[in-house]
């Protein structure tokens, strides 16, 4: 069977001692294991920044692309118009007309898939903005947090060292001393003591 670890229950003052000592420990620990989350989610927060503005970048060149397509189309428009004027007035044939209603739907299709891909990278874009900016919120409510937990840590430290060197002295003067003091006469004695 496993033993397990038993509270020392056996004196009052000596579970206060040990208790508090326990406190101690955590509270000087804890503060730094906090600090480190909160420097991991530092560091992640600075991480989906950096990728928040590199997306940006993508996006503008995005919107740079579009706004190229839209150029491309009012320029393949304006051919079409000249075309149509041009077989009106019998200078062109009916499949070069047809050649320029194809290039002029083509640059169309590209301007409405690049209007397509813009507004949802936009879409995506905010999405990250709120997610970022949710972060930063996140990590500032920790950083303020873990300001308050330092203090009630030196606090906590501070009482639970004065608690468990209470509890020490008074587990030693009221009851270690007597076991201390009959084990001595049983070592003086020998075994044949009891």
């Amino acid at each position: 069977m496993i033993e397990t670890i038993k509270p020392p229950t056996d004196n009052l003052y000596k579970f206060l001692a040990i208790f508090c000592l326990g406190i101690f420990l955590a509270s000087i620990t804890a503060p730094f294991l906090y600090e480190n989350k909160v420097t991991e989610q530092q560091l992640e927060l600075l991480r989906d920044a950096s990728i928040h503005v590199t997306n940006a970048q993508d996006w503008k060149q995005a919107g740079d692309e579009m706004r190229r397509a839209s150029a491309r189309s009012d320029e393949e428009f304006k051919r079409l118009n000249e075309a149509v004027d041009k077989r009106l007035k019998g200078q062109l044939s009916a499949s070069e007309v047809q050649l320029a209603f194809e290039k002029e739907a083509k640059a169309r299709s590209d301007l409405r898939e690049s209007i397509r891909v813009l507004r949802d990278g936009v879409a995506k874009w905010e999405k990250e903005t709120a997610d970022v900016e949710f972060k930063r919120n996140l990590l500032e409510n920790r950083k303020d947090n873990a300001r308050v937990m330092r203090g009630v840590c030196v606090l906590g430290a501070i009482v639970s060292l004065l608690l468990s060197s209470i509890g020490f002295r008074l587990w030693y003067k009221r009851s270690q001393r007597y076991y201390d003091i009959v084990a001595r006469k049983r070592a003086e004695n020998g075994p044949k003591a009891d």
